[in-house]
This record gives C-alpha cells, structure tokens and sequence, in this order.
C-alpha cells in the first residue's frame, strides 16, 4: 500500500538473473520517471528526483504536480520544449499517461520541426491508434517505413494494423520484412509469431516459437510460449505429437487454463480421438463459456462421433458468437457438415 491505495491479488513477474556487469543498484521504471522530476549530477555521480505528487497507481492527471512548491511549478511552466527531440519524448509521456490529445499535439510539433524523423512518425501512429484513427495512423507508418524501411517496430504495428484490416497479403510482406530483422528467440520474433498465426500462416511462427522456446526455458511466459507452439501445429496440421507435449507441459506448469484447454481440444479434433477433445472442450467452455472457437470445436468432435443434435447445438452457438467462423474454419479444413459454403473471410483471429 502507497497512501491510501492498495493493490491486492496482483500478479508479478519475477527474474532472477543481473543487469549489465551485475553492478546496479537499482531499476527504475518508466512509471517511476514519469511521476517523478529526475536530475543526473554526472560530477556527484548521484541521481536526484522529486515526487510528482498525486495518486502513485491510477492514470490520474489532474493531481500531477500537487505537492510542487509555486516558484517550482512557475519553473516548470517556463520550460515548454524547443526542439523537436524534447517534444516527441514530452508526447511519449503524455501517451503512457493516457493524454492522448496533448500527445498528438507534441507530436505534431515534433514532425513540423522535424519531418524526416521516422520514430516520430512511429509515436504518432500509436497515439493515432489509441485515438481510434486507423487510416491516419497507417500513413504514418507508411511515412516511418518510407524513411526507415528497416524500423522493426513500425513493421510490426503496421502488420498488426493490416491483420485487423483483413490485408493478410500486406501483413504478410511486412511479417517478413520483420523476421529478417528480429533476434532469434526474442519477444518480438515471438509477436512475429503470434501475427503468424492470425493471419493464417501457421506453419511460419512454429520455427519461431522453436527458438523462443530455446532461449526461455525458464521465463514466467513459457507456459504461454509452449501453447502457442501447440495452437500453430494443430492448425497448421503438422507435428500432431510434439502439438500434444507442448500443449500437456504448458498445463503442467500452469493449470488448466481455458485457452490451453481450447488448444489440448483442437490437437484431439485433429487426431480424430473425439472423446478426448471433447473433453477438453467442456472443461475450456466450464470457465470461458463465450469461446466460439470451443464450441464450434466440440461441436464437431460431437457431430463426428455420431452425437449429431448435440453437436448441431454448439456449432449454432459458436455461429451466434462468430457469424464468420464457419469461413474461418474451412481456411483450416475444418468444414461442418451443415456449414454454408458461400460465406468467405479474409482471415483467422486464432492467435493465443
């Protein structure tokens, strides 16, 4: 507890290893220096900082800088930024904090002072995003990639942007421009991975998720990791073995989690051994009842063992949560008998 906040139940994420040469003290946070004036003396060798004031954990603006003296705010209110470097970091700030319009309006600036700056372009479009401005934000990752053809995280937000545009073909090329330059086994090949799969190429995040997998093999993630590994092969139909192992570790290490249980049901469906995935299909549906993917795979799994009413049941449900599954799943060879043929989607949301 902080004041009068408290956190409780909350979940932490726990490394045990050293930063650097195993000399630092401490780690800040990007919160931390957000709430906080920070002075370096790089003679003293000592960093100095001044609280803020206001809540420590809520997105709260209006109580920033409560607790500054008059003569500090009065200080502060002199020092509105002069080039374009000082506002881009300014709107980075203000974008954490949630201020999305006086974010784009330090952006802005930025970009005026400073056109040919392709991270500026790049900050732009997240706070372009988080506004809910899809088609501007995009022409500003396609002016960051124009200046940067080789920025790896404006290829990523655009792929993510194309994926939920349904331009599987433009998120492809930029998945593939992304792979070529990020470090095997790191997250962001892992989100490469992820994009992968949800635009229905699954095969291709399996090597990926192989060599996180390596890198990671006692990170807090990799439980999720091992799903995901399991998730792409039993799409993609391949390796239906090594799908179930990764998807019985994942459970093993982390409990019997309804996206782990979806993935265990769709390994079974592919086998052809019904009776264990519909199993796992009810156990995912006990705690994630709104899954249209679990219902329309017991729907099968019921249908294909001759259990044709209750499987017509679950497949109307999964079709009342998902009008276009049936589309989704004939992507992945997974036609119901009942499905109507004509009804075609751009892509598959199956990432976990």
């Amino acid at each position: 507890s902080v004041g009068t906040e408290t956190i409780q139940h909350s979940e932490m994420l726990v490394m045990d290893g050293n930063f650097g040469d195993g000399s630092t003290d401490m780690v800040l946070g990007v919160d931390f220096m957000l709430a906080h004036h920070m002075y370096v003396a790089n003679s003293q060798r000592k960093l100095y900082f001044t609280y803020n004031g206001g809540r420590v954990f809520s997105l709260d603006t209006a109580s920033i800088g409560a607790h500054e003296s008059a003569a500090v705010a009065a200080n502060h209110a002199d020092g509105e930024p002069k080039a374009a470097t000082d506002y881009a970091l300014r709107g980075q700030a203000r974008l954490a904090r949630g201020e999305l319009a006086n974010a784009l309006s330090d952006l802005d600036a930025a970009i005026r002072l400073d056109p040919g700056n392709a991270n500026d372009h790049l900050i732009r479009a997240r706070i372009l995003l988080a506004r809910k401005q899809p088609e501007a934000a995009r022409d500003d990752l396609d002016k960051a990639l124009s200046l940067d053809p080789k920025n790896l995280d404006a290829l990523l937000l655009r792929a993510s942007l194309r994926d939920q545009e349904k331009n599987d073909a433009g998120a492809a090329a930029d998945l593939a421009a992304a792979q070529k330059l990020a470090p095997a086994g790191s997250m962001q090949s892992r989100y490469i991975a992820s994009l992968y799969v949800a635009i229905d190429e699954p095969a291709n995040a399996v090597p990926l998720l192989d060599a996180w997998i390596r890198a990671h093999g006692d990170d807090a993630s990799l439980g999720g990791a091992l799903n995901g590994r399991c998730w792409a092969r039993a799409l993609a139909n391949q390796a239906l073995d090594d799908a179930l192992r990764d998807c019985r570790k994942a459970i093993k290490r982390d409990g019997d989690r309804a996206a782990y249980l979806d993935s265990l049901g769709m390994v079974y469906l592919r086998m052809g051994n019904y009776a264990e995935a519909i199993k796992a299909y009810q156990q995912a549906l006990a705690q994630s009842p709104h899954t249209a993917w679990s219902h329309y795979g017991l729907g099968l799994a019921e249908m294909r063992s001759g259990r044709t009413d209750a499987g017509k049941v679950e497949l109307a449900t999964a079709r009342s949560l998902d009008k276009e599954i049936d589309a989704h799943a004939a992507k992945l060879g997974l036609v119901a008998p009942d499905a109507s043929p004509g009804n075609k989607a751009p892509g598959v949301q199956a990432s976990r």
